[in-house]
């Protein structure tokens, strides 16, 4: 029956059958031309075998596809998830405003002092810092930048008067040190190296001195701020 069906496959068979019963045991005999009838039998049985041959091969290749599709798909995830951790990360860079620096940084305005002798105001980025009163002194106040600027600002009050102030002798007899400066508000002495800044006012009897130094010789006029807003009481 095998060969008949592979004779038909082929177009070989066109009148004479190698014919094979179907419904008998009987050995096949081989040269007898085909009936009507009998290739009635036989194509049936041949289409039927094609049919289920073809439906079985769809079937395996679904179960080939499937698999294989699904190992894709994976592949390509994982390549995607790596490409995206291996990738510089992109966004957008914000700042805080303005406003909301301040609320963070509890010495970014200006401060204000207030005392028995006088009243001042002191530039941003400075804080309090205990200090001790020593000597003469009536008061003293001091001040430590929070910029990391390395910035002192100190004020003493103490009683005397500028005519014979010894602190102001000092400045005065040593030039190669400081250099006396007019100023509208006090007696004034720079430094030569840019280190301090100091002023002395006068008002009844009392000295307010307010110095301004910096390890780097970088002030910015810290100790005029304050002796410009120094108020006496």
């Amino acid at each position: 029956m095998f060969y008949i069906l592979g004779k038909i496959a082929s177009g070989s068979l066109v009148s004479e059958i190698e014919f094979i019963s179907i419904v008998s045991d009987k050995k096949p005999r081989r040269g007898v031309l085909c009936s009507e009838h009998e290739r009635s039998m036989i194509v049936p049985v041949i289409m039927e075998s094609f049919a289920t041959g073809q439906a079985r091969h769809q079937r395996r290749w679904k179960k080939i596809l499937i698999p294989l599709i699904t190992l894709v798909i994976l592949i390509v995830l994982i390549v995607l998830f790596i490409r995206n951790l291996s990738s510089p990360a992109v966004g957008t860079l914000s700042q805080t405003p303005p406003s909301q620096a301040e609320k963070t940084d509890p010495y970014a305005k200006p401060g204000n002092f207030n005392s028995k002798y006088l009243t001042f105001q002191y530039p941003a980025h400075f804080k309090s810092v205990p200090v001790k009163i020593t000597g003469d002194y009536l008061e003293i106040t001091a001040y430590s930048s929070t910029d990391n600027t390395s910035k002192q600002i100190n004020v003493g009050v103490y009683k005397g008067s500028l005519s014979n102030d010894s602190g102001i002798s000092y400045h005065q007899q040593h030039p190669e040190l400081y250099k006396e400066d007019t100023s509208r508000v006090g007696i004034e002495f720079i430094k030569l190296d840019g280190t301090e800044n100091t002023f002395f006012l006068a008002h009844n009897g009392l000295i307010a001195a307010v110095s301004a130094t910096a390890a780097y010789a970088n002030l910015n006029g810290e100790a005029y701020y304050v002796a410009s807003s120094l108020q006496w009481k």
